[in-house]
């Protein structure tokens, strides 16, 4: 099976491609350079030359707070971008593969977020992520959005890097504390994803939609900031943890505005896939180490 992946330099990208391969896959890594999916022409290019039986989109402007001053790039990349990949897939009758994300729900309620509650986002990612998963669905017969949270890994920017660079040169960290989600390993998103793949190419059955996936238990950021020094620590990556001091959103200003609450309720894929949330501390210590082997 050949599958087509877009951002494959990004933190889930570069893990479909890794794992995709080892699986036995033919896969086809796309940086954005190669293909760009704001551009019409280069999507229509691409897969007319590629012929893929599967889209996998990692492709998205990412960047929460430089969105709000971007805005127009922010709805190129993660709204017209799905709009592009559907229509083609469509064309030629492909399954498109589109990762979402919690920021398209407005975390003001308790409990965990289902993929039928309202979405209402807070922010400019939020709201052209939750435009491109509409054209995809407005478009696509057969289309999976598997909306996540909070994405670390080993590759690129993100809150475990972040925190690991800071706490080696600061002894004392601000971390909001009002903040509650479910850090996920881009790595465990990867695996869903081709795991949904092989039950297409096996069984060609599948109940396309949209789908919830993250990690657990629900933790804040400065929860999660203590276990990322804790096992930075554990594993000599850290020579010392830095005093990590509780804060509110509002004393940590930002440009863009977060949900309070992302937490995700998971029980449809488990219920239709039998995927299990993974427990992100099992992951976090699984990437830790990795940065501890390769900066030895």
């Amino acid at each position: 099976m050949k599958i087509l992946v877009t951002g494959s330099h990004g933190q889930v990208g570069s893990e479909l491609i890794k794992q995709g391969r080892r699986l036995g896959f033919e896969m086809l890594a796309f940086t954005r350079q190669e293909l760009d999916i704001s551009c019409c022409d280069s999507v229509q290019r691409i897969l007319k030359k590629a012929g893929p039986d599967i889209v996998l989109n990692a492709a998205a402007y990412t960047s929460v707070d430089l969105a709000e001053t971007n805005k127009e790039l922010a709805y190129l990349v993660n709204s017209l971008g799905p709009k592009h990949l559907a229509t083609e897939c469509k064309k030629y009758d492909i399954p498109l593969f589109h990762i979402s994300t919690d920021f398209v729900y407005s975390g003001n309620k308790l409990g965990s977020w289902s993929e039928n509650n309202s979405t209402d986002p807070l922010n400019t990612y939020g709201a052209s992520k939750l435009e491109g998963d509409d054209f995809i669905q407005q478009i696509s017969e057969k289309f999976i959005i598997l909306r996540v949270s909070w994405v670390f890994s080993n590759t690129g920017n993100n809150f475990v890097s972040t925190i690991l660079r800071l706490a080696k040169v600061n002894k004392e960290l601000k971390i909001i504390d009002d903040q509650t989600g479910g850090p996920t390993w881009a790595g465990d998103i990867a695996f869903v994803l081709l795991h949904l793949v092989n039950q297409y190419k096996v069984k060609n059955k599948i109940q396309w939609g949209i789908y919830n996936y993250s990690g657990c238990p629900p933790v804040t950021w400065y929860e999660f900031a203590n276990y990322i020094c804790k096992f930075g620590f554990d594993t000599n990556l850290l020579s010392e943890i830095p005093t990590i001091k509780a804060i509110t959103t509002e004393e940590y200003k930002l440009p863009a505005n977060r949900p309070k609450n992302s937490v995700l309720n998971c029980q449809k894929i488990k219920r239709i896939y039998t995927i299990e949330q993974p427990d992100w501390r099992t992951s976090l210590k699984a990437v830790i180490k990795n940065w501890t082997e390769i900066n030895a």
